[in-house]
């Protein structure tokens, strides 16, 4: 489905993932989401999440998750993006994520060289409204 784009292959397989998603459910009746990385994203485990988990929220970080917004999004499941830099938060926007994560460098310095009191209202003003924008 989406042959252009270049992964790394996931660190858990689909069947590990599916033995996650039903323990939670197990677990609870509540909304739960689901986290992706652009460095582990595997299709097999997106398109089992997507087409048979439906959590109510898929989240993606440290990358453009081009069409998987819409893939979600055509699924019923809300996306929303970590960002750690303003024009990361452009893109999502323009992709049409339901919610920002503007996730500073002291969140592990692996995300970039901005603080989160700096990156947040550079965010905010980027993407303006009605996007949310959460601070991590």
């Amino acid at each position: 489905m989406l042959a252009d784009r270049k992964y790394w292959n996931g660190t858990q397989s689909s069947d590990t993932v599916k033995r996650q998603v039903e323990q939670t459910q197990k677990l609870t009746n509540s909304p739960f989401a689901i986290n992706f990385t652009d460095r582990t994203y595997n299709e097999e485990v997106f398109r089992f999440v997507v087409e048979e988990a439906k959590p109510k929220i898929v989240s993606y970080a440290l990358g453009n998750p081009g069409g998987l917004v819409k893939w979600a999004h055509d699924a019923g499941i809300l996306f929303i993006q970590q960002v750690h830099t303003a024009k990361q938060a452009r893109e999502a926007a323009e992709l049409e994520v339901d919610a920002i994560i503007a996730q500073g460098t002291e969140a592990g310095g692996f995300c970039g060289n901005v603080s989160a009191l700096s990156l947040i209202p550079q965010v905010v003003d980027e993407v303006g409204k009605p996007t949310p924008v959460m601070a991590a």
